[in-house]
């Protein structure tokens, strides 16, 4: 579908190291895999005011908010992560890691699909990358994207 295509373009715009390149081809594994479909309505609690503001303009993927804090920006990311994550007492007490001990837990919200889905955070985590200066620290980028892959 259109809305698919368009956000692996954004996704995949631009110079970008080989983990990022492996999460979009398991994000677009995983959607191919559910025939590109999802909840009608994504995770919103929490969420980055931009995602509100993308969904608004009809995911047009050359829309980029202005991001003048990017290190807020980046908690913000961070704290909606926690939020849709399971639930796991693990999880709350190991923040912002999640422990890589899946015990057959559910994984609610991180595991939508569509355009509603973990498209969401991966477009956030594009658009937190593509703010960072050269003087930004990347490392909790990198934990970020680490942590959507696993």
């Amino acid at each position: 579908p259109g809305w698919a295509m368009d956000a692996k373009k954004a996704l995949e715009a631009g110079e970008m190291d080989e983990m990022w390149k492996r999460l979009v081809g398991l994000w677009w594994e995983k959607e191919k895999a559910r025939a590109f479909a999802g909840p009608s309505r994504g995770y919103t609690e929490g969420r980055p005011i931009q995602v509100s503001e993308w969904v608004r303009y009809a995911r047009k993927a050359p829309v980029k908010p202005a991001i003048d804090d990017v290190e807020a920006f980046g908690q913000k990311w961070w704290e909606w992560w926690v939020m849709m994550s399971p639930n796991w007492p693990s999880h709350r007490e190991t923040h912002p890691r999640l422990l890589q001990t899946m015990g057959g837990e559910e994984w609610g919200a991180v595991d939508y699909s569509g355009p509603n889905g973990i498209l969401n955070v991966l477009i956030c985590l594009r658009w937190w990358r593509d703010a960072m200066g050269p003087n930004d620290d990347q490392d909790y980028w990198v934990e970020a994207v680490e942590d959507v892959i696993w």
